[in-house]
Parts: C-alpha cells; structure tokens; sequence
C-alpha cells in the first residue's frame, strides 16, 4: 500500500523563453505565450472530466444486452471508457451454480476493496453476513457477521451501502425479511446503519413513503446526502411510479423525487430482470493541469502539475512514469516513476518534478515523454494524460541573431 498522500500544492511549472537576441524575438514570445493561455483554456473547455462516475451494478437474471452478457454472481462496473466485470460471488464461493450478488458496495476508503453479500449460505459466509474482499488479490475477510450483530438466522442481506464521516466508514444494510434489535423493528424497506457494534435507522420505510414489505436490493448514499434506491417490484411512491428495473432518487430526508435510472429504457431485456446491487462512485479523472512547454537552457528541473477533477468519492492511486524518446533516461533526464494519491474527498493537484541532466542541448531537439496510468481499482485518467517535454537543441539556446 502507498502511503500518505503527497501534500496538495498549487505550485505550477516553471517557464522561461530560449535566449535569442534578434529583433523578432519579443514579438515571438509574445505570440508563443498567447497561443500557450489559449491552448490551456481550450484544453480545459474541450477535455473536461466527463465520465468521472462508475456505476455499478448486479442484476437478479443472466442478461444479454447491448452492453454484454450481465451475470447474477458478478458486478458490472463502468465509466464510459472503462468497464470491468468484478466475479465475486464465483471466486468467493469457488463456484457459480446457485450464486448470485445480492448487495454491493466500494469500499471508499481502501480503493480497493468492495463489499458484498450472497443469496445462499458459502463455506465461509452465513446468509446475513458482508465479505469485504480485495478486488486485486481475492483476499477476503467478513466485514459483518450477522449471527454476532443479532440478526436472526435466515435472514439475508438485501441491499449494501456505505457511509463516510469523519475519516469512518459504516455500512447501510437493508435485510430481506423484517427482525427485532434492542426494542427496535426493522423491515425489508429500511435502511440499516451498522457501526460495528450496534444498529440505527439511516433511512425508514416511513421518511420514504415505500410499503414496509418492499425489499429493498440497491442503496447507494451520495456525497451531498441524497439516496440512491431500487426495489425488488414496481410500484408507486407519490407521484414516481417505478420497476424493478428503475433506481430512483430521493432525497437526505428519504423524500422520493423522481427516477436516477430507468435500464429498461436502455435496453428491452432490463423489462424482464431487476437491479440486485447497485452503487455509484464518483472518483474524478487525474490527468494533466497544464501543458508542457520547452526546457531552458540552464534549467535543471521542472514541475508538471496533475490535477483529480469532476469527483473525489473513493482513494485513487495513479501512476507516472518517463519514456525516452529521442532523449534518453541517465543521459539527458533523469528517469522518474511514482505514485499519486488522493484519499476519499480529495481533489485538487499533486506536482511531479523531473530533473534535466543535459542543461546545455544538444544538436537537434531531444524530447521524452511523461505518462500517468490507474493504478487502483476506481482511478481514472483523463485527457491529457500524456506530456511530450523538449529539450531545444544547442543552435536555439545559444543563437545571437538570424541564421541565413
């Protein structure tokens, strides 16, 4: 693990013009610095974070629809240009007939780990109970143990969501078959907050308007304290009439307020399935803060400047690294390679700096290239997540009028 996130700067990378000592050249740098601002406002018009949320999902049925074949014992994750197929029910079970997800969660604060419970009792799980595995190495533990927390034997978990405050992380649960704790009833449509210890209501069938009856199968809390959910038939809350199919929304008070997602509007087979597990994270895009611009003579090193934007829910980890071009690593620059990390609810920047061996030029321009990847589970880069750096050649940096 990667650990304590570089300090947040808002230090930008340094600049200077090559040496010249012609009439023009005033003029140029000044041409060169407007064209730079506009390149930087466009870059920042045109290339917004846009697909910075992933939605994940688990479904009740096999589905084959336009977006693949959608399996009960997984999570379908995507984010527009990036998807991935989580298997956790098969690699926690060691098996895939009879086992299907039926609650799910990130993990906010790990950024790679999920939670999630099953439909039928495991070797390793009880029904009611929440494993929390690493997606990257299958390493599981439970995360709530329904036998010690109180819940009745035979009730299973239904829905999985999480709560952050303060640096803790709790989990939402809503159950599928109604039970007492400590004096207190709680039925399928409720909200559960478990803080390790003991029960609370998060959010009531009451403060929802939904039937007591209604199970609850997907419950996502988001950032600002709105409520995603989905439940197991269609029905009808106010004015919002919905399917199986549908996430609606509501608000911190539980007041519904009209659909997030209808899937049977996306794809006709979603009219015959319902939503068995749901979240949403909005993790932001990491990807380049300012343009690269050409390497002075003199200068020994320089600062690029990453920036996370469009989201900050859940830990990223991104990775950088340099490519020789026509310049090469030992020689010219030095070769650089480390982690970013933002936690969950940072955004903002973190500098990279690389150091120039070859200060003086050399004949013809050099250049290499710096390029951020995800690393961690829910990070995302964005446009630009590649910088091209030049080193100008010597007859640049040295020259003291026009040439021919």
């Amino acid at each position: 693990m990667i650990g304590a996130a570089p300090k947040a700067s808002a230090v930008s990378h340094r600049r200077g013009d090559a040496v010249c000592r012609h009439s023009g050249a005033a003029s140029a740098r000044s041409f060169a610095r407007l064209v730079t601002v506009f390149l930087v406002l466009a870059l920042g018009a045109l290339n917004s974070p846009a697909g910075a949320q992933w939605r994940m999902l688990g479904t009740d049925i096999t589905l084959e629809t336009g977006g693949g074949v959608l399996r009960p014992p997984a999570i379908h994750a995507d984010a527009g240009t990036t998807t991935k197929v989580l298997e956790l029910a098969e690699q926690f079970a060691g098996e895939s007939d009879g086992i299907a997800v039926t609650g799910f969660a990130a993990d906010r604060l790990s950024g790679n780990h999920v939670f999630f419970a099953l439909a039928r009792a495991a070797d390793n799980a009880r029904d009611g109970d929440v494993i929390r595995c690493a997606i990257d190495d299958s390493t599981c533990t439970l995360a709530f143990i329904a036998e010690t927390a109180g819940v009745p034997d035979g009730v299973g978990v239904s829905a999985i969501g999480v709560e952050v405050s303060g640096g803790t992380q709790n989990l939402l649960l809503s159950f599928d078959t109604s039970f007492e704790a400590a004096g207190q009833v709680y039925r399928p449509a409720d909200v559960l907050r478990f803080d390790g210890v003991e029960f609370s209501m998060a959010l009531s069938h009451a403060e929802t308007g939904a039937e007591p009856y209604w199970n609850l199968t997907g419950v996502a809390q988001r950032p600002d304290g709105t409520w995603h959910l989905a439940f197991d038939i269609g029905g009808e809350i106010g004015a919002t009439r919905f399917f199986s199919s549908d996430v609606l929304n509501a608000s911190g008070d539980g007041t519904i307020s009209g659909h997030f997602a209808r899937l049977r509007d996306e794809d006709v087979d979603w009219q015959r399935a319902g939503v068995a597990a749901w979240d949403r994270l909005t993790a932001g895009r990491a990807r380049f803060a300012t343009l690269a611009s050409a390497i002075n003579h003199g200068q020994t090193e320089v600062t690029l400047v990453v920036d996370r934007a469009g989201g900050s829910e859940g830990r990223i980890e991104v990775d950088y690294t340099t490519l020789d071009g026509s310049a090469t690593a030992g020689t010219d620059y030095e070769a650089a390679s480390g982690t970013l990390v933002w936690q969950h609810g940072e955004s903002g920047t973190r500098d990279i700096t690389l150091t120039i061996l070859n200060t003086d030029g050399s004949e013809n321009d050099l250049d290499f290239e710096l390029r951020l990847s995800a690393s961690s589970t829910w990070a995302l880069t964005g446009n630009p997540d590649s910088l091209a750096l030049t080193i100008p050649n010597d007859d640049v940096l040295f020259s003291d009028g026009y040439e021919g």
